[in-house]
């Protein structure tokens, strides 16, 4: 796992999710931080002492490793640092699950560890729909997937200099990038990639009542009900007060069980609380329906 320092709360939840989800699987996790405070360490380990599964390895990752590589969107740069992956696992271990922290694991990851990746580098998600294969120039056919998860084939990795070629790519790549690490990943390894079930990592839009999933009703409803990792992808996050997510009870869930329970919401105030409530009423195709009215209203006022 790879993030800045103001995800450590978020990083804590998907770790207790993880474990209680998977308690008879023993866990050696890595995570990748650039700059953190000591207070913020003590209070990520205090969360997880708790859970005999895990052995846990905070890592402060040199940032200067970083330096010069392209980013767009606001992402910060740690976004890359799981590219160093290869140096942080012994030279015997052969494969490698990876995590972004802004998610919850809520079902066995037994059978996706146990995947035989063979010359393959990875394994991961295709995002229904998505052109960016198109835009960035390679095979349509390969689709593009969501780096979020992860089944990395760790010595294929090191075998082909993984590294050294993405970060060769993603200069390359630059005027391209869009979701840089993820487009620099895709771009490399979309012939050698194996396509999982969309239930290992089943992104926003897949909640949605409103969406544009090129997929039929029956699909999306199994997803969902089979979903082993939810990710909270996009800009509606379940510490934001205005998220109605299905799944951010569960965050909130874990989250009791941190050294961040008191965590209150930003966006906690009267008009989200009215805002709330009548979207919750309306529903989220009646609530778009009113908020474009009330654009429009509003640009003709003006």
């Amino acid at each position: 796992m790879c993030c800045d320092s103001a995800y450590f709360q978020h990083l804590a939840v998907c770790l207790i999710s993880l474990l209680e989800a998977n308690p008879s699987i023993d866990f050696e996790t890595v995570v990748l931080v650039t700059r953190y405070t000591d207070e913020q360490a003590e209070r990520l380990t205090r969360s997880v002492t708790g859970y005999p599964n895990l052995k846990l390895r905070l890592i402060q990752f040199d940032g200067s490793s970083l330096t010069g590589l392209p980013l767009k969107n606001a992402y910060p740069p740690e976004i890359y640092a799981r590219f160093w992956v290869e140096d942080y696992f012994a030279s015997d271990v052969e494969k490698v699950l990876y995590l972004d922290a802004d998610m919850v694991v809520v079902g066995s990851v037994q059978e996706l560890l146990d995947l035989p990746l063979t010359e393959n580098v990875l394994a991961a998600v295709t995002v229904p729909g998505s052109v960016r294969a198109g835009i960035l120039g390679y095979d349509t056919a390969d689709g593009y997937f969501n780096s979020g998860v992860m089944l990395i084939n760790l010595k294929r990795w090191r075998d082909i200099g993984a590294r050294d070629m993405l970060i060769a790519t993603a200069h390359q790549l630059v005027e391209k990038l869009n979701d840089p690490d993820q487009d620099v990943l895709n771009y490399c390894f979309h012939a050698q990639r194996i396509s999982l079930d969309y239930v290992w990592n089943a992104i926003t839009p897949f909640f949605r009542e409103i969406n544009s999933l090129p997929l039929s009703k029956d699909d999306i409803a199994r997803i969902t009900r089979e979903a082993r990792i939810v990710h909270f992808n996009g800009s509606s996050k379940p510490w934001q007060y205005l998220c109605q997510h299905p799944f951010k009870p569960e965050y909130e869930r874990c989250l009791a069980k941190t050294e961040w329970r008191d965590f209150r919401p930003d966006d906690y105030n009267f008009a989200n609380v009215v805002k709330k409530s009548i979207s919750r009423m309306l529903g989220e195709r009646r609530s778009a329906a009113v908020s474009r009215l009330l654009r429009n209203l509003s640009l003709k006022k003006h």
